[in-house]
């Protein structure tokens, strides 16, 4: 497990994308080629450099596999299930749910609350998921530096949006089930609204100054 809280730190810092609109998801993950197979799924909170003090919210998670013995690492509260299960918020870089199953299903589910404080500068917060096997490596995925996320999101203040990546062993679909208005266009309604009243001022101001017939 040391080895990979090392890779998954190199990931984290490589792994970076341009943030989009939304912060509550529900995610479905199609694991019909491990249907039977035994291994882990991992849920993923690292913090990022310097920290925003985000965390991530699981909820709702079904699974039609045969769960079986789980463990935490860092800062976790709750339970997968019933949920919720909160990830991360406190002092840890690495926080982790580590969920065994005798045998992998054909499909899992849950819902995921990220947070959306802005990091100062440097890395950002993130969220990711892992399919394990026995042994608890990864299936492999498309992820490039070779950490095997299936998917993962950057968590700052202007929103997130999922990285997915592709397996021929698992396929995540991640859909926005809430959404909250980005800083930017927050700042652009208002300014726009500003510059309505203002106009409107000067047009009064104007029709007042204006010479009578």
């Amino acid at each position: 497990m040391r080895i990979r809280h090392v890779l998954l730190t190199a990931w984290a810092a490589l792994a970076f994308v341009p943030p989009a609109d939304a912060s509550l998801f529900r995610v479905t993950i199609d694991t019909v080629p491990l249907a039977g197979v035994s291994g882990f799924a991992a849920f993923d909170f690292i913090v990022g450099a310097p920290a925003a003090g985000n965390s991530a919210v699981l909820n709702q998670f079904t699974s039609d596999g045969t769960a079986s013995t789980s463990s935490s690492t860092g800062d976790v509260a709750g339970t997968l299930v019933p949920g919720p299960l909160l990830l991360g918020g406190g002092s840890q870089l690495f926080s982790e749910w580590l969920q065994g199953f005798s045998a992998f299903g054909s499909l899992m589910t849950f819902d995921i609350d990220l947070g959306a404080n802005t990091s100062p500068g440097g890395r950002p917060d993130q969220f990711a998921f892992f399919l394990l096997d026995g042994s608890q490596l990864p299936f492999a995925t498309t992820d490039p530096t070779g950490a095997g996320a299936l998917f993962f999101f950057n968590l700052t203040g202007l929103g997130t949006a999922p990285v997915i990546y592709t397996s021929a062993f698992a396929a995540a679909s991640i859909e926005p089930i809430g959404a909250d208005v980005s800083e930017p266009v927050t700042l652009l309604l208002a300014l726009a609204a500003l510059a309505s009243m203002g106009l409107a001022r000067v047009g009064r101001s104007a029709a007042r100054a204006r010479p009578q017939d």
